[in-house]
């Protein structure tokens, strides 16, 4: 599923006249590399629940669960050499996945009287995913990608050590002590000739927390949300080397511009730098990010019994509802999973009148 139509036979159309066109006729072209042999992938779960209720299961309740998929023989696009006609194939991969993690919920009933009603609910979630096994790893054309018993979300990035307060240019951790910085994206890293480690770029952890709270006609519900984890740092995107970007003052001020600075950021200039060109490949991009946001809040209040039926009507209410109303970064400034500088996350108020004759 998922992996497209009669991949399993070759397909052919009519190419482009003016691209694949010979002697006047336009030859047939071969849309895709086929592969008869592939199967379906085998998927494995495993989960375990514990559920606890405390005082008569009114008040508290509990609820923990671990859980463990594994996933083999998956159909992936899988790399094949050029010189075949594509760089790509639907086939069965060898490697064995494991996604696994914790699910934490606990809700509360917090106030219960005849007026007043207050509940509470928090969950997090932890989960983490590696590759268990893959036969032959060595010469598979992920060796340089990934690595056996660490996590997918790896990168093998170069150790950003910050600007030189001599030069302005940007510095890198020299790992393997040849007093160079390499980089050969053939090998993994912490190879003869590299300087790259990997960086687990795995959210730590998210989930939310929420309450609602009813007094009398009067009730009000919010949902915070919370996420920590690693996040590009957008503001490099405006110290692109040769380009002429707007970026905020603050940034301006930070930025190396005479020998003896300690500056957050590097000169600026108007050409590639050699250390400029190595930064996309190094951690300095990425900060880590806890952000705390409101995700929905909303107040409501009914009208009694007795002034709707004074006003004629049989029920009438009215609600102000949020969404996105604000957010806190607890360390980092960037929020994860949100643009960057682009169209921010947009902040909705809605008013609602609703009246039932």
């Amino acid at each position: 599923d998922g992996v497209g139509d009669y991949q399993y036979i070759s397909q052919w159309n009519p190419g482009t006249p003016a691209l694949y066109s010979y002697g006047g006729i336009t030859p047939l072209k071969n849309l895709y590399a086929m592969n008869p042999l592939f199967q379906w992938q085998e998927a494995k779960k495993l989960s375990a629940t514990l559920e606890l209720g405390f005082f008569k299961d009114q008040q508290l309740n509990l609820n923990i669960t671990y859980y463990r998929d594994r996933m083999d023989n998956q159909l992936v696009q899988f790399p094949i050499p050029w010189i075949t006609g594509f760089d790509k194939v639907t086939a069965n991969s060898p490697a064995l996945v494991q996604n696994a993690g914790w699910e934490v919920q606990l809700n509360a009933r917090l106030l219960n009287t005849s007026t007043i009603n207050w509940s509470g609910s928090f969950n997090v979630s932890l989960n983490r995913n590696k590759l268990v096994a893959y036969p032959n790893f060595e010469s598979s054309p992920y060796r340089a990608l990934y690595q056996i018993g660490r996590p997918l979300t790896i990168m093998p990035l170069l150790h950003y050590t910050g600007v030189d307060p001599l030069t302005g240019d940007m510095s890198y951790q020299d790992r393997n002590h040849d007093g160079a910085i390499n980089v050969d994206r053939a090998l993994p890293p912490g190879s003869m000739f590299d300087d790259r480690y990997w960086l687990d770029l795995t959210p730590e952890y998210y989930g939310g927390f929420s309450s609602d709270l009813r007094y009398k006609s009067w009730s009000l519900n919010v949902l915070f949300t919370y996420n920590k984890a690693m996040v590009r740092n957008p503001v490099w995107s405006f110290l692109t080397l040769g380009r002429l970007n707007n970026m905020p003052v603050s940034v301006y001020e930070q930025v190396w511009k005479k020998p003896g600075d300690i500056a957050a950021y590097p000169r600026l200039m108007t050409m590639s730098s050699p250390s400029g060109a190595l930064f996309s490949e190094s951690d300095g991009q990425y900060v880590k990010a806890f952000y705390v946001s409101c995700q929905n809040l909303s107040l409501q209040y009914t009208l009694n019994e007795q002034l709707v039926k004074k006003l004629r009507m049989k029920a009438c209410r009215v609600s102000i509802q949020t969404q996105e109303l604000f957010s806190i970064a607890l360390s980092g400034q960037y929020r994860p999973g949100a643009p960057m500088f682009g169209l921010p996350i947009p902040k909705t108020i809605t008013a609602n009148l609703n009246v039932n004759f």
